[in-house]
């Protein structure tokens, strides 16, 4: 006899008015507590994305959480975060942990950097992400496996108070890993 709670997902790749439409269709109906944003990790173009999450969560309504089931990188999360997100779903820690890269970022007044949108040559082939010292990469993340990190007594972020931050440094983890 409990009042059924479903969560609406909205569609329709990158087109807006697609997605309107299925905000406007989901907020009709008695039964919908939330909106869920399908697919947005598949917009390329920055930008767009992130103008679509802002017009998205323009027009759903303040009572509803808004989520994003998926987002696959930092910057994905922290726009989502920043357009009215509520609930943002992501695999990203199990990815990085994968890949054997730890993300180092100091979130307090961090600023999401611009994405490059060009990750391929013009004959297909992918470009390699820039290196900055000690093996890291623009998007905040250090791959452990670099040699780099061999005797490396660094914490991963300076000033963090974290457990993995206060117990490990990077060496042990790149020992593990290697």
């Amino acid at each position: 006899h409990r009042k059924s709670k479903l969560w609406a997902p909205i569609v329709g790749g990158a087109d807006l008015t697609l997605r309107l439409d299925c905000i406007e269709n989901a907020t009709k109906l008695g039964s919908v507590c939330g909106v869920a944003l399908i697919g947005i990790h598949h917009i390329a173009d920055r930008q767009a994305r992130i103008e679509l999450l802002q017009s998205c969560s323009k027009a759903v309504p303040k009572s509803m959480p808004c989520a994003l089931l998926v987002a696959n990188s930092i910057g994905q999360i922290m726009d989502a975060a920043q357009n009215g997100v509520s609930y943002i779903g992501s695999s990203l820690p199990a990815l990085l942990a994968r890949s054997r890269r730890a993300l180092i970022l100091d979130l307090h007044g961090w600023k999401v950097e611009e994405e490059r949108e060009d990750r391929q040559y013009g004959d297909g082939r992918p470009k390699k992400r820039p290196r900055t010292e000690g093996g890291s990469t623009i998007d905040g993340c250090i791959c452990l496996e670099d040699k780099a990190f061999a005797r490396d007594t660094a914490p991963f972020v300076e000033g963090c108070s974290c457990l993995a931050c206060t117990e490990h440094k990077r060496a042990y983890l790149h020992h593990l890993i290697n």
